[in-house]
């Protein structure tokens, strides 16, 4: 008997082992993403911080221009960090959002040409109450 039960855990210890090789085949594609945000996160975190000296630069007393520019750099870096880090760390919720937002951004750009195209247009339309008039000496 003790030989049947060293066989049958010989035998459990191979389908565990064939269970762990499918686990790592099925697991292995869903570990890129998380080897990428490992590597771009210090990136990220470089990249803000840099803008974050780059901003507080802006703020010592130098020329207009200067701090102009410097500001402006910083903003850039800031803007380019924070978009990073939301796709490294919500790659799903980030393309959902910049689809929302590029709807938006073409809506409220298509709804100003066609106010400035009915603006044009109502400059040289024929004002409603001299169409609505019968012309002059018909009757």
């Amino acid at each position: 008997m003790p030989e049947k039960s060293a066989m049958g855990q010989s035998g459990r210890d191979h389908d565990l082992a064939e269970w762990a090789r499918d686990r790592e085949e099925h697991e292995a594609p869903h570990r890129a993403p998380l080897a990428t945000a490992i590597v771009m996160e210090p990136l990220i975190e470089l990249i803000l911080v840099i803008a974050g000296v780059i901003v507080t630069a802006a703020l010592l007393p130098l020329h207009t221009k200067a701090r102009v520019v410097l500001g402006f750099c910083g903003l850039v870096l800031v803007a380019v960090g924070g978009a990073l880090f939301a796709f490294v760390a919500y790659p799903r919720e980030t393309v959902l959002f910049l689809s929302a937002a590029a709807v938006i951004a073409g809506t409220a750009w298509g709804l100003t040409r066609v106010t400035g195209w009915l603006t044009r247009r109502a400059a040289t339309a024929i004002p409603v109450s001299a169409a609505a008039r019968e012309p002059e000496g018909k009757s």
